[in-house]
């Protein structure tokens, strides 16, 4: 009699460490992708999607300034463990990151949080202007506007380019002029065909008018308006 109550004993003890192992894993509800606010400063078709084992693509569906967010309880998605991708993605430059997320089989999290790094950069601007010093022919270099940009920009096209001097209520033409040629001199040292690149001058606007500018002057802790200027645009033509 004694030997069969220790038989029940262990058997409902191995039952309820295996109940209890089960009930460990917590099914995460919400995933919480932090952005740092690109889609709503620089692009508004990028968004973050889940991609699940099957590669279907779920879009997350609510956001603020910084993150974006994916509530999973709400959408009936019931994640197992493994490792999952995030991608941060855009209809207009593509993929721009992802994240890889990974779940244990002994999650307790209900929430789960990514990171992305950080873009100072619009991807969609960046290599299209350069900056000056103010009225001088220095271009100044900074973390978005730079010739390395431009190189880049141009070296991953066919098409020929245009290197636009501004000259502006601020800047006269000669020197918007100088401007465009050194930019042309500085890219074809670099390596850039002589023949793809094409010096032209335009009047822009830089002062606030109905609120907006036609040519917005940087905006940066070492590098303001009083300082610096935009003075070469860097266009493609079409073909």
């Amino acid at each position: 009699m004694q030997k069969l109550i220790y038989l029940v004993l262990f058997v409902s003890g191995a039952f309820g460490t295996k109940a209890q192992s089960d009930s460990e894993y917590q099914r995460p509800s919400l995933i919480v992708a932090v952005t740092g606010g690109y889609e709503n400063d620089c692009d508004l078709t990028a968004n973050v999607q889940l991609e699940l084992k099957d590669s279907t693509l779920i879009p997350f569906n609510e956001g603020s300034t910084f993150e974006m967010r994916l509530d999973l309880k709400k959408h009936n998605i019931k994640l197992e463990p493994g490792s999952y991708r995030i991608l941060y993605s855009s209809k207009i430059s593509g993929l721009i990151e992802f994240q890889i997320l990974n779940i244990e089989p002994n999650n307790t999290e209900t929430v789960l949080e990514v990171n992305f790094e950080f873009l100072s950069c619009c991807l969609l601007d960046r290599g299209k202007y350069l900056i000056f010093e103010r009225r001088q022919i220095d271009i100044i270099k900074l973390n978005c506007e730079n010739l390395d940009f431009v190189f880049e920009n141009i070296s991953e096209s066919e098409n020929s380019f245009k290197i636009i001097g501004i000259y502006t209520d601020s800047t006269e033409l000669n020197l918007a002029f100088e401007r465009a040629t050194k930019v042309k001199q500085e890219l074809v040292a670099m390596g850039v065909s002589e023949r793809r690149l094409k010096i032209e001058t335009q009047f822009k606007k830089t002062r606030l008018t109905s609120t907006s500018f036609e040519i917005y002057p940087p905006d940066d802790e070492f590098c303001n308006l009083e300082k610096c200027e935009i003075g070469v645009l860097i266009e493609k033509i079409s073909d």
